[in-house]
Parts: C-alpha cells; sequence; structure tokens
C-alpha cells in the first residue's frame, strides 16, 4: 500500500505540455508578469525544493517503486501504457522493469555493469522519462551549482505561487562570443506556503508538468499523481500504487535472470538507477524567414538528434516539416547547449526529439 500522503490542492489541466522539447516561434510578443524575487532568494528556494523531492542523497535507504502509467507518443503517433518497477539500493545495485503494451523489459545495474533481459527490444523515451520525472524532477544538486536563477510570485489557478527559471550567463559557442541569458527555458513553481514542487513549466511553449496526490517519503516528497499535457490533451499520467522502503536482505531481489546479457555502452538510454537531465542550458530561438511570413508558411518542423556527454546536439536531421523552414531551423538548433543526462554519476548520451512551431499571428 502506497504510505498516507499530505494532500494538497490538485491543480487541473489549464497550461500543460508533452514529454517533448519544444520551441515556438511567432509574430507576437509574449507577456510574463509578476512581482520579481531576488536572485539570492530564488536560489535559496530552488536548493530547497531540489532536496526536499528528489529521492537522492546520502540518507536514502534502498526503496521501491510501482506505478502504473499512459502515454502517447505525438510523433510516432503510438500510445503506450503499463508499469513501471524499480528496486534500488545503490547507484551499482538497481533493477528496473518496464511493462510496456503487453511487452517487458528488464534492466539490471550491477558493479559490473548494465545487464538487459526481456521481450521488449527498447523502451519508448516517453516511457522511460515518467519515472524520472516522477522520482527526480528537479535537477541534481551539482547541477544547481553551475546554474543562476531568477523568480517571480504568481497567481495560478486561485493558487500564490512562487515561480523559479533557469537564468544561466553562458558563453555560447565559440564563433558567438557574446554572453547569452538562458531564460525562458525552465521553471518551477512551489505555492507562497511550502517548498512543495507543484507544477513545472517549459515556456514560452506552454508546456507544463503536475505533480499532485504528494507523499512523505523517506524525508521528500513525492508525486502519487503526475501529469503533463499539451493544451487540453494529457500527454502522460502516472501514478504511484506502492512506494516503500526495503528490507537490509536485498540480495534475492537483485539476482540475475538466466537470459540477462549485458548492455551495450550507451544502453540504457533511459533509467538505470538515479538520473538527472538533460537540462537545455543555452537556447536561442530561430528567425522567422520573411519569405516563409509572407507566404503564410506556418508549420512544426520535427528535428531528431543525439546529446552527447558534453551536451552538445550532434547528428541533428530534420524529420518532418515545412522544407522552407527546416534549413533555419536546423542551423539555429544546432547550437543550443545541454547540461548532460547523467547515469549514475556519469553523463552519457542520449537521443533528443525537437519540435520548432512556426505560427502566424
Amino acid at each position: 500500500m502506497v504510505p498516507a500522503g499530505k494532500r494538497v490542492l490538485k491543480f487541473g489541466m489549464r497550461k500543460t505540455c508533452g514529454l517533448l522539447l519544444v520551441a515556438v516561434i511567432c509574430a507576437g510578443a509574449c507577456a510574463h508578469g509578476a512581482e520579481k524575487m531576488s536572485a539570492a532568494d530564488a536560489r535559496a528556494l530552488i536548493e530547497e525544493v531540489s532536496g526536499r523531492n528528489n529521492l537522492e542523497g546520502d540518507d536514502i535507504h534502498p526503496w521501491h517503486i510501482r506505478l502504473n502509467y499512459e502515454v502517447s507518443d505525438t510523433d510516432k503517433k503510438k500510445h503506450y501504457s503499463g508499469t513501471i518497477e524499480e528496486w534500488w539500493a545503490s547507484d551499482t545495485q538497481s533493477r528496473t522493469e518496464y511493462a510496456v503494451n503487453g511487452q517487458w523489459k528488464r534492466y539490471d545495474v550491477t558493479d559490473k555493469g548494465v545487464y538487459l533481459s526481456g521481450d521488449l527490444k527498447e523502451v519508448p523515451y516517453v516511457v522511460g522519462a515518467v519515472l524520472t520525472d516522477v522520482l527526480w524532477p528537479m535537477p541534481a544538486k551539482t547541477t544547481l551549482a553551475q546554474l543562476e536563477f531568477a523568480g517571480d510570485e504568481e497567481t495560478i489557478q486561485g493558487t500564490a505561487m512562487r515561480c523559479v527559471e533557469m537564468a544561466r550567463p553562458i558563453i555560447a559557442p565559440k564563433k558567438q562570443a557574446e554572453k547569452r541569458m538562458s531564460r525562458g527555458t525552465t521553471d518551477w513553481c512551489v505555492p507562497l506556503s511550502d517548498s512543495y514542487l507543484r507544477i513545472e513549466r517549459t515556456p514560452p511553449s506552454k508546456c507544463v508538468y503536475l505533480r499532485n496526490d504528494l507523499l512523505w517519503f523517506q524525508e521528500r516528497i513525492i508525486a502519487g499523481e503526475y501529469i503533463a499535457a499539451e493544451g487540453k490533451t494529457i500527454r502522460a499520467k502516472a501514478h504511484i500504487e506502492k512506494l516503500e522502503t526495503l528490507p537490509r536482505a536485498t540480495g534475492a531481489i537483485f539476482q540475475l535472470p538466466g537470459d540477462a546479457t549485458p548492455a551495450k555502452k550507451q544502453e540504457p538510454e533511459i533509467m538505470a538507477g538515479s538520473m538527472n537531465g538533460p537540462i537545455l542550458a543555452y537556447q536561442t530561438l530561430p528567425s522567422y524567414p520573411e519569405a516563409a511570413k509572407s507566404a503564410r508558411i506556418s508549420g512544426t518542423v520535427v528535428l531528431h538528434g543525439e546529446i552527447d556527454e558534453q551536451g552538445t546536439l550532434t547528428n541533428l536531421h530534420a524529420v518532418f516539416g515545412p522544407a522552407a523552414l527546416v534549413p533555419v531551423s536546423l542551423q539555429t538548433v544546432k547550437q543550443w547547449i545541454y547540461i548532460p543526462l547523467i547515469v549514475n554519476g556519469k553523463p552519457v548520451p542520449v537521443k533528443a526529439r525537437i519540435n520548432v512551431v512556426y505560427q502566424i499571428r
């Protein structure tokens, strides 16, 4: 049974988002107003929120979680449902099982590497991201140390909130010498009355992740209900069925199955023990081509690539979108810089799908 959690205000779907990285380009202005927080207060709040909402740290005891989920992949026009179950004892001893549309995949992390088993070829990215978003919604403390923050006070669905966003001065690639401020890439909102993460947004695309039915577990706050959507359409939702601390004797839990095989170097890309990232640290948006605007050409350019261990986008290519909008999208997005994905304390490559949306307004 799930331990009794602290019930707080339940947020509904108004401004919401999917699991893709999205940039929106439009001929118009965006407003984002509120009372400003000082940089020092914004940093203090985000560090407190990270410490209280991430299931990580030297004081964490072995744990077990089971959740059910439903996820829609808009790119591939597929729907996935099933369960995710993980047993964790340390960064070199964990077991994660994914049931996806009747098939399953198991990852065993050991001190000798990662082992795979099951009849599912690979776990879809949008499914693997669910467990990360539930248990590690905030960047790790080592990542936070590399960032600067800005904050506002806002009222969201009638609740007074403090919303903190990344504002990291970062030097763009060498060919661009000027300093940039990475603003509006991600922000985290917590009520004025506490430091529990309730909403994560990725403006300007109006992408939002909601955390409801909060559970108190090992001095942390975990979302019993997780929702990600776009507009009024839910793209992902998950609900925790069980969350418990494991007993000291856990040897039998982590015995490798007979058909387990060593994973390749880049596997798994999603979920093998605790992980954080990747985080978009530098972003510049494409300019809307004048010829395309004059011809009233709009739509979405879908880009695929890989974020490498240095946080650089590699193998970037377009898979869909109006031809007039593809070149400027590729030229601009390939300059983006990420804080890379961290698995067991080390950066690893991860696949990225980026939607660049062009709208005539």
